[in-house]
């Protein structure tokens, strides 16, 4: 009997509002998938990597409140699995609050993607310094997550090629995955830096790095994400590697030079330079 299989998106007791969802999974390669709801069928074929989707028209029809999906695999010998089910609440169509950007801010109605990515959140890096060990959380949630083909790999949408640091000192990255899905990504610099964020309900992720809390050094950087199923225990394959080189500003580079300590020795110097120069001045008019 094959494996029951698995669902990605959306999530066990997720809200649910529209006119159809769209369910994404994995499942033994090459399988038919079957997915039962209030006495309809809809099926579906099982890629050759194990990744399924499917679609289920007419979710307005369906009465307010939960609703249990079964979903079974059929392998190529005709065995059927034990049912996975997946628990939504249906809840009326609601208008989604719109930002500047287009993004809805609904919390827990999956909606589809309206328009560009919202303002980035400055996340905190996870800081991993050669020869040393990354946090036990990311290691047991990264190390004890199996690799899975059929788990859609996440996309860096706007990493640019050439970054010039302003003096805010901050440089965005932005993508898609699942909605909903934690997202680690991994910056590689002369430490190993590694951020872990989340999609919202249409896919995307966006965070920036601040300079000021780890400095990327001017030079070329590389970039990649993995995206994490926790619930599930399961990773998909590393996204293409992406490219970026940083050079500071001229601004940036005096600004960053002028620290608080470097000022206080400048005044001081400049104050004992303007003395002096009073004091030979002074003698100057006396021997005169």
């Amino acid at each position: 009997m094959p494996a029951a299989p698995l669902v990605f998106s959306p999530k066990n007791n997720d809200t649910i509002s529209g006119n159809e969802i769209v369910i994404v999974g994995g499942a033994i390669p090459l399988g038919s998938l079957q997915v039962d709801l209030e006495g309809e069928s809809y099926i579906t074929s099982v890629s050759a990597n194990g990744s399924w989707q499917i679609v289920l028209p007419n979710i307005s029809q369906l009465s307010n409140g939960l609703h249990t999906l079964n979903i079974r695999v059929i392998d190529t010998a005709g065995n059927t699995s034990e049912a996975n089910l997946l628990t939504l609440n249906k809840v009326e169509a609601i208008i989604p609050a719109v930002t500047a950007s287009g993004v809805s801010l609904v919390p827990g109605v999956v909606f589809p993607a309206l328009g560009s990515i919202t303002g980035p959140s400055v996340l905190m890096p996870i800081i991993l310094p050669e020869l040393s060990l990354p946090p036990v959380k990311l290691i047991e949630e990264t190390a004890g997550a199996v690799e899975l083909a059929a788990l859609p790999v996440p996309n860096i949408a706007n990493v640019q090629a050439a970054v010039t640091v302003t003096q805010s000192n901050l440089i965005t990255f932005a993508g898609t995955a699942l909605p909903n899905q934690d997202v680690l990504i991994y910056i590689h610099s002369d430490q190993a830096l590694v951020y872990r964020t989340h999609t919202d309900n249409a896919g995307l992720w966006s965070f920036s790095h601040d300079q000021n809390v780890a400095e990327l050094t001017p030079g070329e950087h590389s970039v990649y994400a993995v995206a994490v199923d926790t619930d599930a225990k399961v990773k998909s394959r590393p996204s293409a590697v992406a490219f970026f080189t940083i050079s500071k500003s001229l601004w940036v580079t005096i600004y960053s030079l002028l620290n608080l300590p470097t000022t206080i020795f400048a005044v001081i110097i400049l104050l004992i330079t303007i003395f002096w120069l009073y004091r030979l001045k002074r003698r100057g008019a006396l021997a005169s």
